[in-house]
């Protein structure tokens, strides 16, 4: 019976280890596939549909403020509004290669003007330098980035199961 109890407790201490280790597992591993350019890898470590919603709300809300106020001064501001959407999806979809993700980890900002994101050399890249942990619950990890500008991302990783994924960037737009 002893053996059995201590079999249990064993289990349950690798698998809370391996939960509580998760997230810096993930994002250890999320720099690897951003070096390598590893799209393969980087779909294991990255909820793609999710993030690509999370982003489309928050790129949508900075734009629509922006035109918003330039409504009163351009009369083709309107028109902007009505093809928010189209210009956003493109937005988007730059920002979930390896190379968006990769220049958000570095914090670099995309020009959501010019809808470019710029080419930095990942593989000597030094990804989430200088970040923060926190725990904002059981089944999610904030890790909190500033670039040389004063800028603050938050990267949120969300658990599945027992893996950790990243499931959206708050960009400082």
């Amino acid at each position: 019976m002893k053996k059995i109890i201590a079999l249990l407790l064993l289990i349950t201490m690798i698998v809370s280890g391996y939960v509580l280790a998760g997230p810096y597992m993930a994002v250890n591993r999320l720099e690897k596939a951003l070096q390598n350019r590893d799209s393969a890898m980087l779909a294991q470590y990255v909820d793609f549909p999710v993030l690509r919603e999370n982003l489309k709300e928050q790129i949508n809300e900075s734009l629509l403020k922006e035109l918003k106020e330039m409504e009163d001064d351009d009369p083709f501001a309107a028109f902007g509004i009505a093809f928010l959407s189209l210009v956003i999806d493109g937005l988007v979809d730059m920002l979930l290669t390896p190379t968006g993700i990769g220049s958000l980890a570095l914090g670099i900002l995309p020009d959501l003007v010019k809808g470019e994101v710029e080419e930095v050399p990942l593989e000597q890249a030094k990804f989430f330098a200088n970040a923060r942990y926190t725990i904002d619950g059981f089944s999610q990890v904030s890790l909190w980035m500033e670039n040389g500008s004063g800028d603050v991302f938050r990267f949120i990783f969300s658990r599945y199961g027992l893996t950790w994924k990243l499931s959206n960037v708050i960009i400082p737009l």
